[in-house]
């Protein structure tokens, strides 16, 4: 994967160059650029959504049918899928690529004069890196690229301590950003996805451990990680929150429950009454 590490990388170098050679900005631009790319799958996976709408009665019938024969409700299900050309793991491909950017990505923080400046070296230090690459006399695009952004340095790792300095809480800062963000996407994708309609009680307990699991991974990844991973985790997860929003509202992908009503609609009944 050597190759995509550095073609990702080039292209933070193009946008650090291009927007006002700040690292932070360069992760945030990249960010959105990538979600922009990967906007068509995103469509894809709202459309996917939809065609699962429309299967839902026919599922709860099928649940109620078989509640006792696992193997027969797989097999009609299934068939259920085949005729109507509906496959349910449409939204599966959006979430694959995203989580292979994840990981493109903490390998270009870890070693940004590698993958971005384009100098081969052993250091881990980032600043050590950085330093190297000047003292190499060769002309990277950006040989005196800083990766401070605001009150924090990209390079660094926030250092975990029960006795914490002003400098240790202003670095946990973005990890828990990031932390908070992966539970509001969660969240926001089990609402609108529909996730708890239809009796679907396999699906709904995913989701929920989905909801739980992830943020707590995210805050476990991003205290050994260096911020810079922390920014495009926060960054990518608000993203999506918004890009789900958008394409629900355009698409009109509204999943319904057993009782008729979308979660926009129970939303709306529970504001009237209170």
């Amino acid at each position: 994967m050597n190759w995509l590490y550095q073609f990702f990388g080039s292209i933070i170098k193009f946008i650090y160059e291009t927007f006002g050679q700040n690292y932070g900005v360069a992760l945030i631009l990249f960010t959105i650029f990538m979600k922009v790319v990967l906007l068509p799958l995103g469509i894809k996976q709202q459309r996917s959504m939809s065609a699962m709408q429309r299967l839902q009665p026919q599922l709860a019938e099928l649940q109620r049918k078989y509640p006792n024969d696992k193997e027969k409700l797989s097999r009609e299900t299934m068939e259920l899928y085949r005729k109507n050309d509906v496959s349910p793991f449409g939204g599966c491909l959006p979430m694959i690529f995203q989580l292979l950017i994840l990981l493109v990505m903490i390998n270009i923080v870890y070693r940004p004069a590698t993958y971005i400046m384009g100098v081969a070296t052993d250091a881990k230090d980032i600043a050590t890196q950085i330093q190297l690459a000047k003292e190499a006399g060769m002309n990277f695009g950006f040989p005196s690229m800083n990766p401070g952004f605001l009150w924090w340095d990209l390079g660094v790792r926030p250092v975990f301590t029960f006795s914490p300095t002003l400098e240790h809480l202003i670095s946990w800062i973005l990890p828990l950003l990031a932390t908070a963000a992966t539970y509001l996407s969660g969240v926001a994708a089990q609402k609108m996805s529909g996730n708890s309609a239809a009796g679907n009680d396999q699906a709904q307990q995913m989701s929920k451990s989905m909801t739980t699991f992830m943020p707590i991974m995210t805050l476990v990844f991003t205290f050994t990680l260096p911020l810079g991973a922390s920014l495009y985790w926060f960054v990518s997860s608000i993203t999506q929150v918004l890009q789900q929003f958008a394409l629900t509202k355009i698409l009109k992908v509204e999943i319904k429950d057993e009782g008729g009503l979308s979660y926009h609609e129970k939303r709306n009944q529970k504001r009237k009454k209170h």
